[in-house]
């Protein structure tokens, strides 16, 4: 967001100060509307679900528990295991192989993970839950945007992600 200079100068310690401050309020966040029934729905439909996160493991596995998710994902690749991060599209890459698979849609909060889905040429499905607004996402390539998991499993017969 600050650019290349602010990213080499102190990305690293940003990230690290984000990581410290968000621990101490991680007891605090509640799961989204329809995040638990989101992950259920696209089991039911038979599609592999990989986690592709950019966020610190420890807190990844805390927040998938909030939605009982770590029994309704087959998989899970974070930053650690790739060169690059988004929205560079290793991570996406990562879990597309994990699921062993070759065709993929994605579902992100943030303008990086369409910009990565998008570099790879998958179907991508915003959620308006991570801090940008529906045209940021739509120009950043999403097919569709929806305000959180609860409207998207309303509406996901109507997405690739129906199962069919």
């Amino acid at each position: 967001v600050a650019g290349q200079q602010v990213e080499d100068e102190h990305g690293d310690t940003l990230r690290a100060r984000h990581d410290e401050l968000f621990g101490e309020v991680l007891d605090e966040v509640v799961a989204l509307p329809g995040a638990a029934d989101l992950l259920r729905a696209l089991r039911v439909r038979g599609l592999k679900v990989v986690l592709a996160s950019s966020g610190e493991a420890e807190q990844t596995s805390r927040l998938l528990a909030l939605v009982e998710g770590s029994d309704r994902v087959d998989g899970r690749t974070s930053s650690a295991d790739v060169d690059r991060s988004k929205p560079a599209p290793d991570l996406v890459d990562a879990a597309v192989e994990q699921a062993g698979g070759t065709v993929a849609a994605v579902v992100g909060d943030a303008v990086w993970d369409v910009a990565a889905a998008r570099e790879r040429g998958r179907y991508c499905i915003g959620l308006l839950c991570g801090g940008f607004g529906e045209g940021e996402l739509r120009e950043a390539g999403a097919a569709r945007v929806y305000p959180t998991p609860r409207e998207l499993v309303d509406d996901l017969d109507a997405t690739p992600l129906s199962g069919g």
